[in-house]
């Protein structure tokens, strides 16, 4: 029983005062720093295994993100953030000419719905400027840059848990615009992606 209670009064001690560095008004700064896997829907190339042709479908490529967010809580159980990422995008394939390679800076606006005190809700809109391609063997530099939107907007949706100002994030970010330029290519970005933040009260 001593035990149950001591458990109860840790807990509520850490949610209490999680509330108050985080309550109505106040701001915060947030690095972050993570991982992701990303594809592109769509994606379907045919090529020779050898003895026949056949399609080869995009699988989710490991990538690297980075950057920071500004948290501004409008209300004790709701925060705006606007945040500025590095994420590199992209696909694998089975066939290794099919893989591509693309690196944005992505600009996050999130609405954060705490549920409970330390567990948030998240959605909002992303702005992604490409910075860098990589297409394969069958591109050129130039055509690459040709062949691609510059501008990519998603819709990301996750969840987050902070313990002592340490913030795990979880999310999926929902590609709304062709990566290509050519209306016959249908591919979107899809990201999932997960992330350490540490938050530094202004």
């Amino acid at each position: 029983m001593k035990k149950i209670l001591f458990s109860f009064i840790f807990v509520t001690t850490m949610l209490s005062a999680h509330a108050q560095s985080v309550g109505q008004g106040s701001l915060s700064f947030i690095p972050r720093i993570g991982v992701d896997f990303a594809k592109l829907s769509n994606h379907e190339v045919f090529g020779s295994d050898g003895l026949d042709t056949r399609s080869y479908k995009a699988q989710f490529s490991p990538g690297f993100t980075a950057g920071a967010s500004v948290e501004y809580m409008a209300l004790d159980n709701l925060g705006v953030e606007l945040g500025f990422q590095y994420a590199r995008q992209g696909t694998d394939s089975e066939l290794d000419e099919a893989e591509i390679s693309l690196h944005y800076i992505n600009v996050p606006l999130m609405a954060n719905f705490y549920v409970i005190d330390n567990f948030a809700f998240r959605i909002g809109g992303q702005l992604g400027f490409l910075t860098g391609n990589d297409l394969g063997k069958n591109y050129t530099a130039e055509e690459a840059d040709d062949a691609l939107k510059k501008v990519d907007f998603s819709i990301p949706i996750g969840l987050s848990f902070e313990y002592e100002n340490i913030i795990l994030g979880v999310r999926y970010n929902i590609g709304l615009t062709r990566v290509f330029k050519n209306d016959y290519f249908k591919e979107k970005n899809q990201v999932f992606m997960v992330d350490l933040g540490y938050r530094i009260a202004l």
